[in-house]
């Protein structure tokens, strides 16, 4: 079980993530609006499905790094790989924790 939540969280959760905010929500508003407002908005709504309200400053402020990642290198690849990157990491501190707690 957790080597399947593994590669959700890895790879599948930040594949379907990436293409949809900043591959459609992100390119739609900024297309719109100004790209700062695309950032802001797309990042929000992020924040707001990804979180409690104790995360989402967190999870907004990633939002915003992963689109100037993903502005900068005008790629989706590596605005999927920070993602994944950051998710490994989270995932690796959880179950670190999780041994260190028995």
């Amino acid at each position: 079980m957790l080597f399947i939540l593994s590669i959700e969280i890895i790879f599948l959760g930040p594949i379907s993530e990436e293409l949809f905010f900043r591959g459609f929500i992100y390119n739609f508003l900024k297309k719109k609006l100004d790209w700062k407002s695309a950032v802001i908005i797309t990042s929000i709504v992020f924040a707001f499905l990804h979180s409690s309200i104790w995360g989402f400053f967190i999870v907004f402020i990633l939002s915003i790094g992963i689109c100037y990642i993903y502005e900068k290198t005008r790629n989706i690849v590596s605005a999927i790989v920070f993602h994944s990157l950051y998710n490994t990491l989270s995932l690796v501190n959880i179950l670190i924790l999780k041994f260190f707690m028995k």
